[in-house]
């Protein structure tokens, strides 16, 4: 629990920031004042915010968007009847996307990099045996169902079960610069390349032995990444919360990692509705 509550620190941070304006701009009275309503307001966000993220952690976005509105509407607040702008925020909060896909339009010119590691308690041999892309059932992902090779080499389909028992989901990935039990690198080849317009995310994974357990450490750099794409998953933590989901599988821990809520309520949904896999796609 705690663990997915500090990987969303910055989430939690920026929100109290965002309300803790909210409260300022909204304040009726002195310096002091001023402070209690910023304070109260942040608190009251991040509160709500770190709830959120426990109880429904797929609706963390529709929370952030009613944070990121706010201080818009407490200026709007300042020049217009507060019933107005109260039924102005609440139709922005229903009509505008918790995910504006359209600043996925805009292109970063930069290589932007994240680093993170876990300390697993297994040995090397068998850390490297369970993340290194195979022929094998022993992969540490209980979704992925087999790894078929590819036609090249290095070129690997990682199968899983669509997350529903009516189809499967093929992901072609490479993997290259090899050294057997020590580095890898992938790259998932679904995704549009330099060349057809999109970025190109290359993750290495290192695995280092540590005492009586094993570092694991992930290292991300994606070229010239969409913009929207680049801020979520530096706001999530993405690969922090990919290293203590595949750290918490390894060892047999309950897994609190965002990523595995996510598909965990996806898996209920699919099996109470088959076609819910098509719907989305």
């Amino acid at each position: 629990m705690l663990e997915r509550l500090w990987r969303q620190r910055r989430r939690l941070v920026l929100t109290f920031i965002l309300c803790g304006l909210t409260g300022f701009i909204l304040a009726d009275g002195g310096i002091l004042a001023s402070i209690a309503n910023t304070v109260q307001l942040g608190l009251i966000g991040v509160i709500l915010t770190a709830a959120m993220l426990l109880a429904l952690p797929d609706a963390r976005w529709f929370v952030f968007k009613l944070a990121a509105l706010a201080p818009v509407f407490a200026l709007l607040a300042l020049a217009l009847p507060g019933a107005l702008v109260l039924v102005l925020y609440t139709a922005a909060a229903i009509a505008l996307p918790s995910h504006p896909w359209a600043l996925d339009r805009i292109r970063l010119p930069i290589i932007v990099r994240a680093r993170d590691e876990a300390r697993i308690a297994l040995p090397k041999e068998r850390v490297w045996d369970r993340v290194y892309p195979r022929e094998t059932n022993e992969h540490w992902d209980p979704f992925l169902r087999s790894i078929r090779s590819g036609r090249s080499n290095g070129t690997f389909f990682l199968v899983y079960e669509a997350l529903s028992r009516s189809g499967e989901l093929q992901v072609p990935i490479r993997v290259f610069d090899v050294e057997p039990g020590v580095h890898f690198k992938t790259r998932d080849l679904s995704l549009p390349d330099a060349a057809e317009g999109g970025p190109v995310t290359v993750t290495s994974h290192v695995v280092e032995s540590d005492g009586d357990g094993t570092s694991l450490i992930l290292m991300e750099a994606t070229w010239r990444p969409m913009l929207w794409t680049a801020f979520s998953q530096w706001l999530d933590d993405y690969l922090g919360d990919h290293v203590d989901r595949l750290a918490a599988l390894l060892e047999g821990r309950p897994d609190w990692s965002l990523k595995g809520a996510s598909l965990r309520t996806f898996v209920t949904r699919v099996q109470a509705d088959p076609f819910e896999m098509f719907q989305r796609s």
